[in-house]
């Protein structure tokens, strides 16, 4: 149960208050007078216990169980304690990248991307296994979550508290917030209300940060790059932005016939010792996205020169130049020291080439004459 006790406490001519500061001094809480039960139930409430656990420790006081439930009703009221996500809408289970994620919210936000996920069967989401439950509440928080800031970019402020990441949606999102749990159980988002057109495709990408947080934990990494499929196995192309990933998968599509896997992001692990790629919806705005599973021949970065060229990489720079890839989280030393052993993996299984090439067919008939002889 998560608190937001912004209060201080104090005394004023033999009385207990708690008088608000921070954000409850913001929203303009009012001040507090307690008598002593409420002062007791007041730091019982504020230490996370549980209504249960306050009932059996102050058993011994006289219709305690009454006055608790009275009492956590007022917290939840002033907006002092956060009510408890309750799951009365819509639901849909699905298996993305073998992780189990259930949507709790209104059927018409979900991105019909997630269909293609989606489980057999309305049975299977309550019975298999749940790695992530997903709850989407419409209007604002009634209690705003607190937290170190920890990233700022143009469209989010990401914020560390005990527990888990706050996403603060900026600009003109139909986001207000996100919070994630850290262990990745539970991603909560508020949207603005009433509800914009944008809604579904702007959950969709917060849902994502959600995602790669639960997949990371999960040993599961994301690569900024685009993949085909060739003899069996996935090929992925990686480069700056503007770098030509896209057209040169295209190329081998075109070319070669190589089946388009994901235009933008793949979702690496190791299994029995091999690279794995694991189907996932996001694929930034190429539409190219596969929900199967497939073993990874290699990984090759990209730069555009003026000839076909493969420079060997030293053991450091595979490391280094997968690591700049990654689009998992780094908002932490902890998370960004996941990522770098991650990428020493790697480097280590599977062939990691660097080619300087043009936009041009021969720079696939290069590259293929390559990877066969590898």
């Amino acid at each position: 149960m998560k608190e937001k006790f912004e209060y201080i406490c104090h005394r004023l001519e033999g009385k207990d208050y708690r008088i608000p500061y921070g954000q409850a001094q913001g929203e303009r809480k009012e001040s507090l007078q307690l008598n002593e039960s409420a002062a007791i139930l007041w730091e019982a409430f504020a230490k996370d216990k549980s209504l249960e656990e306050i009932i059996t420790e102050y058993s011994h006081v006289t219709k305690i169980k009454e006055s608790a439930m009275e009492f956590q009703a007022f917290l939840y009221e002033q907006g002092i304690l956060e009510k408890p996500v309750t799951f009365e809408t819509f639901t849909q289970g699905f298996s993305i990248a073998d992780l189990n994620l259930l949507y709790l919210g209104i059927k018409e936000h979900m991105h019909p991307s997630f269909q293609d996920f989606a489980l057999a069967k309305a049975y299977d989401a309550f019975h298999k296994p749940i790695d992530m439950r997903i709850q989407v509440l419409y209007g604002k928080p009634k209690v705003y979550h607190q937290g170190r800031v920890i990233l700022r970019s143009d469209e989010v402020i990401i914020t560390e508290a005990k527990d888990e990441f706050i996403m603060i949606f900026l600009k003109d999102s139909a986001l207000i917030e996100g919070r994630i749990t850290k262990d990745g159980h539970l991603a909560v988002f508020h949207t603005v209300y009433p509800i914009k057109e944008s809604l579904c495709h702007v959950l969709f990408h917060g849902i994502r940060f959600a995602f790669l947080l639960l997949a990371q934990k999960k040993a599961k990494f994301a690569l900024h790059s685009a993949s085909i499929l060739y003899k069996e196995k996935l090929w992925l192309f990686s480069a700056q932005s503007g770098g030509g990933k896209s057209t040169h998968s295209g190329l081998w599509h075109n070319i070669l016939k190589a089946p388009l896997i994901n235009g933008d992001v793949n979702c690496l692990g190791i299994e029995a010792g091999n690279v794995y790629c694991y189907g996932q919806p996001w694929c930034g705005t190429s539409d190219i996205y596969s929900p199967h599973n497939y073993p990874v021949g290699g990984i090759v970065f990209l730069s555009q020169g003026p000839k076909e060229q493969v420079s060997p990489l030293s053991h450091s720079q595979k490391v280094l130049m997968l690591n700049n890839r990654l689009i998992s989280p780094a908002w932490t030393k902890e998370q960004a020291k996941s990522n770098l052993t991650f990428a020493e993996k790697v480097a280590k299984k599977v062939p990691i080439l660097y080619y300087s090439c043009t936009m041009e067919p021969s720079a696939v008939t290069y590259l293929q004459t390559i990877i066969d002889n590898l």
